[in-house]
């Protein structure tokens, strides 16, 4: 069975904030919803088909030297996904 959509959005913070107004449900990461669950303003639906969590790599061409803005990219967001993985 095709299923009927009332809006189409091409971003993702337009998703959500029609989601929250009451235009239906939005697949959205679930990062990009926390403060909306924290405040209530939404909530998950169809948890039980929800994929497990996917594992990611962080890519970078090698070089002799890494950037110090790359390298405090990498140190600041390794930790935090992979206790996000973890969770």
């Amino acid at each position: 069975m095709a299923v009927r959509w009332r809006l189409m959005v091409n971003s993702i913070e337009a998703a959500v904030v029609a989601a929250e107004h009451g235009a239906g449900i939005a697949r959205v990461l679930s990062y990009q919803i926390d403060r909306q669950l924290e405040a209530r303003s939404l909530v998950t639906v169809l948890d039980q088909y929800e994929p497990g969590n996917s594992p990611v790599t962080l890519i970078y061409p090698g070089q002799r030297q890494v950037p110090v803005k790359l390298r405090a990219f990498l140190e600041f967001a390794a930790p935090r996904l992979k206790a996000r993985l973890t969770g």
